[in-house]
């Protein structure tokens, strides 16, 4: 009878380890969990700030561009504001050149006049240029 005594002993006693391996193993699995809990979290973390950035930036460029735009379109008006004004005072000198050329009596005075005339009307053509090539660029 004292080898079965001895026998339930031993059973327990290796019942008892099994029971201490498997309560280690469980706690190893369970800081295991938490570490992979805390990468995973950081890991979120992360993304969420790196996304959080990416959003700010985008946010910045649309400002900007909202801003270079409508520094464009100002832009754009006091060219037009511009090319109008020179547009204005070369008809009035083409006009004044004219009338100077109908009522003069020399012909040099004539000739010079004409001259003038042209340069007048090729000086509008640069101006209108310029105004088509700002508008293109705008």
């Amino acid at each position: 009878r004292r080898g079965g005594g001895e026998g339930k002993r031993v059973g327990e006693e290796t019942r008892r380890r099994d029971l201490a391996r498997m309560g280690e193993e469980a706690e190893r699995k369970e800081e295991d969990l938490k570490r992979e809990h805390s990468r995973v979290l950081e890991e979120l973390q992360r993304r969420e700030r790196v996304m959080q950035t990416e959003r700010d930036t985008q946010i910045r460029e649309r400002e900007v561009l909202g801003q270079l735009l409508h520094q464009a379109e100002e832009d754009l008006h006091i060219e037009r504001d511009r090319a109008d004004r020179q547009e204005t005072m070369s008809q009035a000198l083409s006009s004044e050149l004219a009338e100077k050329v109908r009522s003069s009596s020399s012909m040099g005075d004539v000739q010079a006049l004409q001259r003038a005339l042209v340069d007048a009307e090729d000086a509008n053509s640069a101006v209108r240029r310029d105004v088509a090539t700002a508008l293109e660029e705008a």
